[in-house]
């Protein structure tokens, strides 16, 4: 018989069913995926100032690619208008 995981059996999960699963009973924790790109740029020699720099870059450059668009879309409907 195939069981699943967490699934429930009779109002308790397949992991939890008695004190000889201390391990599955007990909550484990998600891993953390947040830092990744940071570790591995500090792994290959960015100090943590390089990556703060990074990060910052990365998300002014939408932003200032967005404003010169607007400015741009803005002189060229100015000159759409009829004076």
């Amino acid at each position: 018989m195939v069981r699943r995981r967490n699934a429930p059996v009779g109002g308790i999960s397949a992991g939890n069913c008695c004190a000889s699963h201390p391990a599955a009973a007990t909550p484990q924790p998600r891993p953390n995926r947040q830092g990744n790109a940071a570790s591995t740029l500090k792994t290959i020699g960015f100090s943590d100032t390089g990556v703060i720099a990074l990060v910052v870059v990365e998300a002014a450059l939408p932003c200032l690619w967005a404003r010169f668009a607007e400015v741009a879309a803005a002189g060229w409907l100015a000159q759409q208008l009829p004076r």
